[in-house]
């Protein structure tokens, strides 16, 4: 039987509901084996304790899956995610966005993923992250053909993706 962690980065406040995760982790008939939570973490670097672990528990094949309430939870910065998931996958790893309803084995490492993530997050379900109204999904909403305002918001580094 597949092994599967929930990972969640919260505010100070910290609060969150994870029953998409649990539901997702049923609906594939996985084991729920852990569960990571970082509190009041920088969403710009995966420099944190509990990611970390999860890293470790990945690599030691404690994990096969990951569930993650909001991709914008997981990051802002989506070029190290596409890295991050990449990575994971490299080692047998899965990363599921309850948020986007998207798999990593549906991402890679290039601007058509990019674009997927980006197009998926301003697809309606932006807003279990930034709330109905809220003014950077507004923003977004608002230049989603200007590639470079993307960039701006989710500080993508990797400009290699857009050679």
């Amino acid at each position: 039987m597949e092994k599967a962690a929930i990972y969640a980065r919260l505010s100070s406040s910290g609060r969150y509901d994870f029953k998409d995760c649990v539901e997702t982790i049923r609906a594939y008939g996985w084991k729920h084996v852990a569960n990571f939570v970082d509190i009041a973490q920088d969403g710009y670097s995966f420099d944190r304790p509990e990611y970390q672990r999860m890293r470790r528990c990945i690599n030691d094949g404690l994990v096969d899956n990951v569930i993650f309430p909001s991709f914008l939870d997981f990051t802002r910065d989506v070029s190290s995610a596409l890295e991050e998931i990449e990575y994971a996958k490299e080692r047998g790893a899965t990363f599921y966005f309850c948020d986007i309803d998207i798999s990593s084995d549906d991402i890679d490492v290039t601007s058509e993923s990019f674009k997927k993530v980006l197009d998926s997050l301003l697809d309606g379900s932006i807003h279990k992250t930034f709330g109905q109204n809220d003014e950077v999904e507004d923003e977004l909403h608002a230049n989603k053909d200007h590639i470079e305002d993307y960039m701006d918001d989710f500080q993508v580094v990797d400009e290699k993706l857009f050679n």
